[in-house]
């Protein structure tokens, strides 16, 4: 996907809501509310789904992109978005390069999030333990012993706080929590 064709940024917008709220002559300040980021956010995962479903069903290949969020301020100015918007995701479109698949690399067991009737810490764990054992194998038979391992890679990942301008950015774009 590094000459992908087609490169789409899914938004938080806002802005648009805040138009037709107004010819309703009201005023919208669900960007005033974490409930805002959490709907936008969730809108625009279901949008990127809907997207590369759409995509992979017409033969081409796409890569969702969650690092746009490194330099949101950097997305903002690029695109110029209005106040009451924020780049969520990025997508890229191409064809795929067959003769240069990877091989399928192995996911969560299912049965350690998709539960039953209630969250069953275990099968968390025990999922995780899993994971740990099979991803290690799956990469050293790719000759790519370096790799982290699912716990080490998550740990390096979640205890620091790599999308730091997220929150300064956000306000910037006029979403300020009350």
């Amino acid at each position: 996907m590094a000459c992908a064709d087609v490169f789409i940024t899914l938004l938080i917008d806002f802005n648009r809501t805040a138009y037709a709220v107004s010819r309703g002559d009201a005023q919208q300040i669900v960007e005033q509310a974490a409930e805002g980021i959490i709907v936008g956010s969730f809108d625009a995962g279901i949008m990127l789904n809907a997207l590369q479903t759409a995509t992979i069903s017409l033969g081409y290949g796409t890569t969702a992109i969650g690092g746009i969020r490194y330099y949101p301020e950097k997305m903002v100015r690029l695109l110029e978005l209005p106040a009451k918007t924020y780049p969520i995701a990025g997508m890229t479109i191409g064809v795929i390069d067959r003769d240069h698949l990877p091989k399928t690399k192995p996911r969560v067991p299912v049965e350690s999030f998709a539960m039953r009737e209630r969250y069953d810490s275990q099968k968390v764990k025990d999922g995780v333990d899993t994971y740990d054992r099979q991803l290690r194998a799956w990469w050293d038979n790719q000759g790519l012993e370096k790799m982290k391992s699912y716990s080490a890679s998550l740990a390096e990942t979640y205890t620091t706080n790599r999308y730091y301008k997220i929150a300064s950015t956000l306000a910037d774009q006029g979403f300020i929590f009350k």
